[in-house]
């Protein structure tokens, strides 16, 4: 029967009075739980390291060797700390795995290099730019700037290794006579030796 069914002349002020409050609201900044989780929902998410990937490769250098910076990865952060003396470190394998399968997965490396800064063959070259040495360890052969060499200190390296073929170094340097005698791994930015890939091979 009509008399059955609300007219609709009431139903429509509840709809016209809720758009209005849902305005109000996203005009305030107050969006609902719903709209958040199916804002978030459809928008790609990206993966943002806080920090270095593995605790110890910075992100704009997975990005250079990658192509990508969404990765997940498998692995222990690596560790240095203060002993009196420079400094020791200890780490292990970690792989960086991309989430695009676009892109290959890299197994970072990290060992001591030396005990000494002074045990470690160099041979300087000139033409690699100021404050450079030209590295003669074949495992980490390339260029190499900004190395703390006074003192008694530690040469750190970062090896980064794709199907067996070794693509990043970086190679961080410590002294006991550094005014800052603690320093972390993940502090490496500016001794990287890179090994990338040719733009056809990404």
């Amino acid at each position: 029967m009509l008399t059955d069914k609300p007219s609709r002349r009431y139903l429509a002020w509840p709809v016209v009075i809720g758009a209005a409050a849902a305005i109000t609201a996203c005009s305030m900044g107050e969006a609902s739980t719903d709209d958040r989780s199916a804002k978030t929902e459809n928008t790609p998410q990206v993966s943002v390291q806080a920090e270095p990937v593995c605790g110890l490769v910075d992100e704009a250098v997975v990005e250079e060797v990658l192509g990508t910076t969404d990765v997940s990865t498998t692995g222990t952060a690596a560790r240095a700390q203060d002993e009196g003396v420079g400094v020791d470190s200890e780490a292990t394998d970690c792989i960086i795995t991309p989430r695009d399968a676009k892109h290959p997965a890299i197994t970072v490396e990290v060992e001591q290099v030396s005990d000494e800064d002074e045990t470690r063959t160099r041979v300087q070259d000139e033409s690699s730019g100021p404050d450079c040495d030209w590295l003669a360890d074949p495992d980490y052969e390339g260029y190499i700037c900004d190395v703390a060499t006074a003192g008694h200190g530690h040469d750190v390296g970062i090896k980064a290794v794709r199907d067996g073929t070794l693509i990043h170094v970086s190679i961080s340097g410590w002294s006991d006579s550094n005014s800052d005698r603690r320093t972390e791994l993940t502090q490496v930015a500016t001794s990287s030796v890179f090994f990338s890939f040719a733009p056809e091979e990404r």
